[in-house]
């Protein structure tokens, strides 16, 4: 095991380089998850629109009366005069959202015919205004509805009807059955992140001792010792396979000791899942990094072939953007990398709660299309190697810092 304790000196010689990556991969988790923390919440809470009314029509009207209460009650009321410029300011400058403008004769249709327009300005794409928009459709309809119902009632006992029944609550009773409990976002967070810096640090591991094997005159002097090449190969392969798996089984330990509460509320199928799901992806990562390793040729481009690779798979992919953020074509795109697959397969495993048939499926198909990555690259990687042993050009001089 020569070549394997050879390994193993290089990879310890250069060990900084990796664990520079790993100390800006757990500052990034700590800061992310704060962040994400900060932001969350158990609680619904309602937001309410900053509401201005403009009325136009009888000032002494129970129903307009009603409407501005019920208004009040849902949304902040905002003071406005009657004037274009001022209404335009207070859009521009967010002073109000929404902009309720109650005609003349508003009154006076709504009673006779059950139906009467009424004016607004919104800002422009504001979700909240179709939540305002339904809170004045409710209480005109309900209007109609009385008007339909009782048509001999008076303009005062029809508000107050509205009113009450507007008035009306009911309560919602949330109940949790078994005692696991989906994953924190914090922790999603941290395992989506995971895909980049394991492939970050897998690239980095590998390349060090390819750098070094790659060499003319180490190569050509492999090629004369009397140990078969297949064993050095397998020796080689080994160190690169232990360092990956290391790699893997510290970034989890990180998480265990940063999240060990949230895991273990977690059911312990989707525990199992997610972890066989990130060691494959730790296995595109060797493979991907044995594939780029045929082609380094200096430590300068090694670190440069590890970062822009684990950023690109990484925003491709999802791991730094939601993929609800993609836009159809860069999910199309997206699909033709492993990293897609991880950080989809996590995203349907830390929503539930115990493994379905269904989610059994997704989750498989996610983690054996990894797998076909892995292969595909590791067979790639195989080919170039096998004709670069067998070209003279792969014993061209390269340059490269380390040394065995």
């Amino acid at each position: 095991m020569r070549v394997f304790n050879g390994c193993c000196k290089v990879m310890l010689r250069h060990i900084n380089a990796v664990l520079i990556y790993l100390i800006l991969f757990v500052a990034l988790s700590v800061l992310m998850t704060s962040l994400s923390f900060e932001q969350r919440t158990d609680r619904y809470e309602e937001t309410r629109t900053t509401l201005a009314i403009i009325n136009r029509d009888r000032q002494d009207s129970a129903l307009l009366q009603g409407l501005s209460r019920y208004l009040a009650a849902n949304t902040q009321i905002t003071e406005l005069p009657d004037d274009k410029e001022a209404m335009q300011d207070a859009l521009f400058f967010h002073a109000a959202d929404y902009i309720l403008i109650i005609p003349e004769g508003f009154v006076q249709a709504l009673w006779e015919n059950g139906k009467a327009e009424l004016e607004k300005a919104t800002v422009p794409d504001s979700y909240t205004a179709i939540h305002t928009d339904a809170l004045v459709d409710q209480y005109c309809n309900l209007v109609k509805l009385y008007r339909a119902a009782a048509p001999n009632m008076e303009e005062q006992q029809l508000a107050e009807a509205v009113a009450n029944d507007l008035a009306e609550q009911t309560s919602v009773e949330v109940r949790e059955y078994g005692s696991a409990k989906a994953i924190d976002e914090r922790l999603t967070i941290f395992l989506q992140m995971l895909s980049y810096i394991l492939l970050t640090m897998v690239i980095m591991e590998t390349s060090i001792i390819m750098l070094v094997f790659n060499r003319p005159d180490l190569r050509m002097h492999n090629l004369c010792t009397p140990v078969p090449q297949r064993k050095i190969h397998f020796q080689i392969a080994l160190c690169n396979g232990i360092a990956a798996v290391a790699s893997w089984a510290l970034t989890l330990l990180i998480g265990v000791l940063l999240f060990g509460q949230e895991l273990f509320q977690a059911d312990w199928q989707v525990l199992v899942f997610i972890l066989l799901d990130s060691f494959v992806y730790t296995i595109v990562a060797l493979s991907i990094a044995f594939f780029a390793g045929q082609f380094l040729t200096s430590s300068n481009m090694q670190n440069a072939v590890a970062n822009f690779l684990a950023l690109a798979l990484s925003f491709l992919g999802g791991a730094f953007v939601p993929l609800e953020m993609l836009g159809d074509g860069m999910l199309a795109v997206a699909h033709f990398t492993p990293t897609y697959w991880y950080v989809s397969t996590i995203g349907e495993l830390v929503k539930s709660t115990g493994m379905t048939s269904e989610l059994l499926g997704t989750v498989w198909t996610g983690i054996l299309v990894q797998a076909g990555f892995a292969a595909a690259f590791f067979s790639v990687a195989l080919f170039v190697s096998k004709m670069r042993r067998q070209s003279s050009s792969g014993f061209g001089r390269t340059t490269t810092e380390l040394s065995v």
